[in-house]
């Protein structure tokens, strides 16, 4: 399971600590592997079956899942990185 910036009762996590290159790097190197993989998912499905394959859309499902849940990821995080810069 991958890092979240916060625990549940706004504990410091070890990404928190990295500087913002790092955290830049660290989000990069998920989001890469993710892209890489639906890319691969999407292709399978789409160029080696003559119809639309029922799973395209629990395919499209999952990614729009995916993707929205590493957009909140991404605003907590610089949520909490200005709310550090406040106190």
């Amino acid at each position: 399971m991958p890092v979240r910036p916060h625990t549940a009762n706004g504990q410091i996590t070890a990404l928190e600590r990295l500087v913002p290159e790092e955290i830049a790097a660290f989000f990069n190197k998920e989001l890469r592997q993710i892209v890489s993989t639906h890319i691969a998912m999407f292709q399978k499905l789409l160029f080696q079956e003559e119809e639309l394959p029922a799973e395209l859309a629990e395919l499209f499902e999952d990614v729009g899942n995916r993707y929205l849940d590493i957009s909140e990821r991404i605003s907590e995080h610089n949520l909490a990185r200005r709310a550090s810069k406040v106190k």
